[in-house]
């Protein structure tokens, strides 16, 4: 999946005399896949990358599972749905200080004039280690109703 993060920018001549919109796309991310957890070899290289952006998704996970349990043709649904959400976004979670997160993988490099620090970084950074462990134990998939 891609996902492209931008706002309109005008209008730019097209043929004749209708005009095409055109989107300025700052930013584009890549969902991180499971072998992004897995060592890369000659079978993952292709797909392998490091998740560099995190998306805090523990307040939803509920629905995440829901969701995938309506894609009954994609056999996402059930036991495995609980299963999956609980290695994939369980793990990229606990690699993000959280109990759930869905992981990208930045297209372009940043460049900054100076160091950048998130909001959600800032918050965390006096917390007692006690508070971020009550944070990451949530165990929420295996309760969804099927």
């Amino acid at each position: 999946m891609v996902v492209g993060l931008g706002k309109r920018h005008g209008r730019i001549p097209g043929p004749g005399s209708n005009s095409e919109a055109r989107w300025w796309v700052p930013e584009v991310y890549f969902k991180a896949i499971h072998t992004a957890l897995m060592r890369s070899n000659v079978l993952t290289h292709a797909t392998s990358g490091f998740a560099d952006v995190y998306v805090d998704i523990s307040d939803v996970i509920e629905l995440k599972v829901k969701a995938l349990d309506k894609m009954k043709s994609q056999q996402y649904n059930g036991a495995y749905a609980r299963k999956t959400c609980e290695a994939h976004e369980g793990t990229f979670g606990s690699i993000a200080g959280v109990a759930y997160a869905e992981a990208f993988i930045r297209y372009n490099s940043r460049v900054y004039d100076y160091l950048p620090v998130s909001y959600y970084a800032m918050e965390r950074a006096n917390e007692l280690e006690a508070t971020g462990h009550r944070r990451q134990d949530v165990l929420m998939c295996h309760r969804v109703p099927e």
